[in-house]
């Protein structure tokens, strides 16, 4: 029986092909994991773990032992730090090496339509040429498809997939986050939202890849995975179905656009502020000051005492006015700007990626791979929508406690 190694195999959908695999009883899966705490979506399967660093290439060479096909889906999902390496860069040029040495017979590698940008050309095919576009999460799945293409320059055995935007039971993106912002009330579209929208099921990304793993002898060929074309309204309507007195927004470019200047504009003025107030300088002008306790009485007195007309001009000078500051938006505009988990929920890739056409085929892969979606987009909304019930999404009143 044919072994295959699977990184980032508790994620969204690595957690999903081991399920598929196990329960199809026709391979062995070794899993790769970061460390253990991560591997709780695939604990209760009968698979082997190993936990280690993807950068590490002696991990990695004693991972591939015994190994015949592997499954790349591990990538870094924020910037590296100043000092610290990429994992989906790095990470991917490790494991590609080590595995066109060790002799694997078919690497796959999943990697995304971002790498035309979340602004794509009209007409995109898997000819048509990568594009940088400055977001790093994009910008490093071009540099890892290339690390890719290296690796096996001299000899056959790779295949990349690039997916759609994948949706589906336990999506944090396209179902989590969409539900949060529907139950709030926020702007979500751009214009409307009448944008082509390629989506991906996630099921269907799972029988892509295992369409790619059967191939007798792989090409070095890349391939695009998407289900049908729709809207970005059509979808949000859908989910949007689900949820009770829930409230589609729209905001135009323009008001975008003045969300995010407004905001940049603020965040510099903020950062002024705390560099000011926290600096080197004023620590060391605070330590002395607190030195002369009556000169600390003197300043308290002046702060209480200070007219409202220097407090005027003190606040102006902090947070501007006039044309120096930003135009402050409304109380609708500034909706747009949710923080959900510490981060803005609306940035300015998500706005890019919800303004552009994003219109892919699959027909190379339909043609060469065989592959088809095995589950109708239909059926595939109705099944996540039973597991936002079961996962107590859509449940108004949870929300009391």
């Amino acid at each position: 029986m044919k072994k295959v190694l699977i990184t980032g195999a508790s994620g969204f959908i690595g957690s999903r092909l081991v399920q598929t695999l196990v329960s199809q009883g026709d391979v062995e899966v070794r899993a790769l994991l970061h460390r253990p705490s991560s591997g709780v979506t695939i604990s209760h399967l009968d698979v082997e773990t190993v936990y280690g660093d993807i950068c590490d290439p002696i991990f990695v060479k004693q991972c591939l032992q015994g190994i015949d096909m592997v499954v790349h889906l591990a990538y870094q999902n924020q910037p590296a730090k100043p000092g610290m390496k990429n994992a989906t860069v790095e990470g991917t040029k490790v494991i590609a090496n080590c595995s066109s040495v060790a002799g694997i017979s078919h690497f796959v590698h999943i990697s995304t339509l971002g790498v035309f940008s979340y602004n794509p050309p009209e007409n995109v095919n898997e000819n048509t040429p990568m594009r940088f576009s400055g977001d790093s999460y994009c910008d490093d799945k071009i540099k890892a498809e290339r690390a890719v293409c290296s690796a096996w320059k001299t000899k056959p055995g790779f295949t990349i997939l690039r997916l759609a935007n994948v949706f589906g039971p336990f999506s944090g993106p396209w179902i989590v986050r969409l539900i949060d912002y529907l139950k709030n009330k926020r702007p979500f579209m751009v214009d409307d939202g009448q944008q082509t929208f390629s989506l991906l099921y996630v099921d269907n990304a799972v029988a892509g890849i295992l369409y790619a793993l059967r191939q007798e002898r792989p090409k070095n060929q890349v391939y695009h995975l998407s289900d049908e074309i729709s809207t970005v309204r059509n979808f949000v309507t859908e989910v949007a179905a689900w949820i009770p007195q829930s409230d589609i927004k729209s905001l135009s470019p323009s008001q975008y656009r003045q969300l995010f200047s407004w905001r940049k504009k603020n965040s510099i003025r903020r950062e002024e502020m705390k560099q000011f107030l926290f600096g080197s300088e004023s620590k060391k002008w605070l330590f002395r000051v607190l030195q002369f306790p009556l000169l600390m009485e003197s300043i308290a007195w002046w702060l209480a005492h200070i007219p409202r007309s220097w407090r005027n001009a003190l606040r102006r000078k902090i947070i501007g006015s006039g044309n120096r500051a930003a135009k402050r938006p409304s109380n609708e505009e500034k909706s747009a700007l949710v923080k959900l988990d510490g981060r803005m929920f609306l940035d300015r890739s998500l706005y890019e990626l919800l303004s552009s056409n994003l219109a892919f085929k699959h027909d190379k892969a339909s043609r060469e791979l065989g592959y088809t979606p095995v589950v109708p987009h239909r059926e595939a909304m109705e099944n996540t929508r039973k597991w936002c019930e079961w996962a107590n999404l859509l449940d108004s009143e949870m929300d009391k406690f």
